[in-house]
């Protein structure tokens, strides 16, 4: 229910108030900003001329994604970042794949979702403590974190109330990012040299 969600607030065209969810409908970023790749990442080097905007379910973006995305499910991430949205099965594969996967020192979503994840003294210390808006922060902390009048924080809460009652399931808490925690997880090298180790920073909102 919780994936549904976020599928669904990432590719939204209605909110979910609305008669009918309006969510799974574009399948790739609409007007990306910018092409998302960080040229400080060294290990996955952006291909010339090949953007890593938001594609598929979950909407997977920039550069340090889409290579390990790639390496994990069989495609080139970095050279063919467009199969993401033009192949539906690598696609779901995707937005699972960054669901399931563990982003040190993140958890992952799903390990969050499920109450695997056992904060250290310093998530503690930054008020990061299990909940939906603990998700937020993983998949989109550096952008929506400490913003309570977002509208995709809003609407991110308002799809999860409506699968909720929809699947006459109660709701949890910790829905809202500002509740939540006040910190955010902000990637300065998401990936160093040869390993999966991830160099994080803290930055205070």
């Amino acid at each position: 229910m919780k994936f549904n969600c976020y599928c669904s607030t990432r590719t939204t065209f209605s909110p979910p108030t609305a008669p009918t969810l309006g969510g799974l409908c574009f399948k790739e970023e609409v007007s990306p900003q910018s092409i998302y790749c960080n040229p400080a990442n060294t290990q996955w080097p952006c291909a010339l001329g090949k953007s890593y905007q938001g594609r598929g379910p979950i909407q997977l973006s920039w550069n340090y994604n889409y290579e390990p995305a790639g390496r994990a499910l069989g495609f080139d991430g970095l050279r063919n970042p467009e199969i993401v949205s033009n192949n539906s099965v690598i696609s779901w594969k995707t937005a699972l794949w960054f669901w399931m996967t563990e982003q040190k020192p993140k958890p992952s979503c799903h390990n969050v979702m499920v109450g695997r994840y056992v904060p250290s003294e310093l998530d503690l210390a930054a008020n990061r403590t299990a909940g939906f808006g603990l998700v937020t922060n993983i998949i989109n902390g550096g952008i929506e974190c400490g913003v309570p009048t977002s509208a995709s924080v809003l609407d991110r809460i308002g799809y999860f109330q409506r699968y909720a009652a929809i699947f006459n399931s109660s709701t949890i808490r910790n829905l809202d990012l500002v509740l939540d925690f006040s910190n955010h997880w902000a990637a300065i090298d998401w990936f160093k040299a040869d390993s999966l180790h991830f160099i994080i920073e803290d930055v205070m909102i």
